[in-house]
């Protein structure tokens, strides 16, 4: 079992694109980490708002007072990222000071107060992880809208496995948070065999168990 600390920094999910894809930083005043990121010049104005929303759309974070020069001190990714050597050299503030590895061990990295906890899981591509910090569940594409066997090459045997060694390693009671906002496609589908509230609808978190 993954032992995680009590919630001590925040949350901040920004959703860009058509496909609604998700970057995460988990933040204190000063500092912050962040996974899987979808525009840099995003991340670099979320490291100097104070978000008004936990969960936000792109041009919103760019309407933002900057208020903090928070340092980034880590960047993780839930799949590979083939280009991460040319986000590195093309923007300054991801400075070799900055942890910025692909080739992860299943363990916990330690930054200033910040624990993150990776778990190799068998996606669609190779060295997929799910990340644990605090009580944040960052699991990207581990679960694609509802389970979508696509992203296992070996189909339900490989979701099988997923399962079984979250349900090991990972307490109840953690923040899902989800690669892509589903949040009007999932509200669309349980409205076909439940009544749920229409702010439902605009949740973007979950509880995974």
């Amino acid at each position: 079992m993954v032992e995680f600390m009590e919630r001590k920094h925040k949350l901040l999910g920004v959703c860009s694109g058509i496909s609604r894809s998700m970057m995460y930083l988990v933040y204190n005043d000063e500092y912050a980490i962040v996974f899987d990121i979808t525009d840099i010049n995003t991340l670099g104005r979320a490291l100097e708002i104070d978000p008004p929303a936990r969960f936000m759309d792109m041009m919103e974070v760019f309407n933002c007072e900057r208020v903090f020069k928070r340092k980034l001190l880590a960047v993780f990714y839930t799949r590979n990222c083939r280009n991460y050597d040319l986000i590195r050299f093309s923007y300054e503030f991801l400075t070799k000071s900055i942890f910025f590895e692909w080739n992860l061990n299943e363990k916990t990295y330690c930054f200033e107060d910040f624990e993150v906890a990776a778990l190799t899981i068998p996606n669609r591509d190779k060295n997929a992880f799910c990340f644990l910090i605090d009580d944040y569940f960052i699991i990207g594409n581990a679960f694609f809208y509802l389970g979508c066997r696509k992203f296992y090459k070996e189909g339900t045997i490989n979701l099988s496995i997923t399962l079984e060694k979250l349900r090991h390693y990972v307490r109840t009671n953690v923040i899902c948070c989800y690669g892509h906002d589903f949040s009007k496609m999932g509200y669309k589908l349980a409205s076909k065999y439940f009544d749920p509230s229409f702010k439902v609808q605009n949740s973007k978190i979950s509880h995974l168990w």
